[in-house]
């Protein structure tokens, strides 16, 4: 991949862009001028060969064609700029700033990838949440259904192991470990159950566009003796845990479900 940043000239930097499109795709130059916006077929040879130049005026329009961001535009128009008759001073002044847009680039560029790699681990860890069945690198890449590399994969994984809540089975494939697995803070519980339960409300309410296809809703009123509260909560329990051992480990799962079921004290009768 070519990138304007490794370049303090221009046309050295237009002839390994051209030289790389050519690796791929059996282009002309005439496809090239048209791309840039120039009449003559030949005008990109004239270019590269410094017989011709290219005004600061014409590089913006160069610079879209380019597929070049914001950044990348300025430094390319800047490139263009010191190509001409500048003084020293101008010239110097020129440079810092293609220095400055360099590093803010550089710096864009990391941010945008530890982003990344965060919003990775974290769909990686929903993955765990949703099911009891193991993850590999290939599963992964075929669930999420978007361009992720295999190594980011893998990387997300290890980030995951350093933490102890997943660990590496004999067939390369992760699962969460026994350290994943814990009862939550009284205090922190609480919030949690209103989060859970907000959760509920509006996913409920976003159901009600849905075809009835598309969704399950059941709601139940039950009037039970006080003492048998810790035994319904011990079946819900057991009923999830029932539905995610029949379903999750079937080959070729291929649909995400949330689901959510709960039960609230509504109140004492008397």
């Amino acid at each position: 991949m070519v990138r304007i940043f490794d370049y303090n000239n221009y046309r050295k930097y237009l002839a390994d862009y051209i030289n790389d499109k050519k690796k791929t795709k059996n282009l002309s130059f005439r496809f090239f001028a048209k791309k840039f916006g120039f009449n003559s077929p030949n005008y990109v040879q004239a270019i590269l060969s410094e017989k011709r130049s290219i005004s600061v005026e014409k590089s913006q329009q160069i610079s879209e064609s380019l597929g070049l961001n914001d950044i990348e535009g300025q430094y390319f128009k800047i490139l263009v700029q010191l190509s001409g008759n500048l003084s020293s001073e101008k010239k110097t002044n020129l440079k810092k700033e293609l220095l400055r847009l360099a590093k803010q680039a550089n710096k864009e560029s990391i941010n945008s990838e530890k982003a990344y790699d965060h919003l990775l681990v974290i769909m990686l860890w929903e993955f765990f949440q949703v099911t009891e069945s193991s993850w590999s690198v290939e599963r992964v890449i075929k669930s999420l259904k978007i361009p992720v590399k295999a190594k980011d994969v893998e990387s997300a994984f290890q980030s995951l192991e350093k933490l102890n809540v997943i660990e590496k089975n004999q067939t390369g494939s992760y699962r969460k470990t026994k350290e994943a697995y814990f009862e939550p803070i009284q205090d922190r519980s609480v919030k949690g159950i209103k989060r859970c339960h907000k959760t509920m409300i509006d996913n409920s309410r976003a159901s009600i566009n849905l075809g009835l296809d598309d969704r399950e809703l059941q709601g139940l009123v039950l009037a039970v003796p006080k003492d048998q509260w810790d035994n319904i909560k011990q079946d819900i329990r057991l009923f999830m845990t029932q539905l995610n051992n029949k379903y999750s480990e079937q080959e070729g799962s291929n649909l995400l479900l949330q689901i959510q079921i709960g039960a609230v004290k509504l109140g004492e009768i008397d």
